[in-house]
């Protein structure tokens, strides 16, 4: 009699580690099959919503400015070029130039000379002018991708 309770035992505990091994088997394989193709919730709406960037970068030359400098007896010649994320961007900006200009010349002019000659202050221009494009121009406008303000020429005296 005690070693049909042990062979029920046995059995009964290699049910128990053979249930154990299928339900961590089948969890791992549901979890290495759909864990990498599984998306969270929304991701579909927000992907056709967000705007195409271009496969090659999209550029727009901007005419140099000559600016006062904060203080009146400075000045700044600068040439840029910004790298755009796509084409609608550029379409965008073209339409909207004298506002473009206008919001860089807001923020040329506003610069310390001291300021400017360093590397670390262009690179401050450079995300100042960057994040006034990117503020709203008008009601029906897409989404702007300005990447980079590129400086191709700069003077100051």
């Amino acid at each position: 009699m005690k070693s049909s309770q042990q062979g029920i035992a046995k059995l009964w505990l290699i049910l128990i580690i053979l249930l154990v091994v299928l339900l961590g088997g089948g969890g791992a394989a549901g979890w290495l099959l759909l864990g990498k193709h599984a998306k969270p919730a929304g991701s579909e709406k927000a992907a056709a919503t967000a705007p195409k960037r271009a496969e090659k970068p999209v550029f727009l030359d901007i005419d140099p400015f000559t600016v006062n400098l904060e203080g009146g007896d400075r000045l700044l010649y600068v040439g840029m070029t910004l790298q755009l994320g796509n084409e609608a961007t550029q379409e965008f900006l073209r339409a909207h130039l004298p506002q473009v200009r206008n919001r860089m010349l807001m923020v040329l002019s506003g610069q310390d000379a001291g300021t400017l000659i360093t590397s670390d202050g262009k690179q401050k221009l450079a995300e100042a002018i960057r994040a006034s494009l990117l503020k709203q121009f008008a009601d029906a406008q897409p989404a702007l991708l300005v990447d980079k303000v590129l400086f191709t020429q700069f003077i100051v005296q």
